[in-house]
């Protein structure tokens, strides 16, 4: 995986679990070019989707407010915020195809290790990179 050749890469992280957030944060941070944005809630993960250029989504289901699968619902509502790859973070599988069907993009499954996250970080910022480039 060659990191550098997708330039700068924003992520947001929605978790309602600090300790969540933290663990993430500490697997990603030798990995160049990141820069992780954190939420507490489906709220303010909708505000920082709005108010900023996020690359991809690490979206826990379980949360207040707003919930996963009600922000996966407004996101891909909204033209800008709809090609944003979303990985839904979960213990739990037997939603995996109900948030297919909303526009999830992958699925996390709790407790994950470094490689399985690294791995769907890269392919779906790649992927994503690849769908914005115009071929002429």
């Amino acid at each position: 995986m060659n990191w550098n050749s997708l330039g700068d890469v924003k992520l947001l992280i929605a978790d309602d679990d600090a300790f969540n957030r933290q663990l993430i944060i500490a697997l990603l941070v030798k990995m160049p070019n990141i820069e992780v944005v954190e939420a507490r809630d489906g709220l303010e993960a909708l505000k920082i989707l709005r108010q900023n250029s996020i690359d991809m989504l690490l979206l826990d289901y379980h949360m207040p407010k707003m919930n996963g699968d009600e922000l996966l619902k407004r996101i891909k509502k909204e033209s800008r915020l709809s090609k944003i790859p979303v990985a839904i973070i979960t213990t739990d599988e037997s939603d995996m195809r109900h948030l297919y069907a909303l526009g999830a993009d992958d699925f996390i499954l709790k407790p994950f290790d470094f490689q399985e996250l690294r791995h769907c970080i890269y392919r779906h910022i790649q992927e994503k990179e690849n769908r914005t480039i115009c071929r002429v």
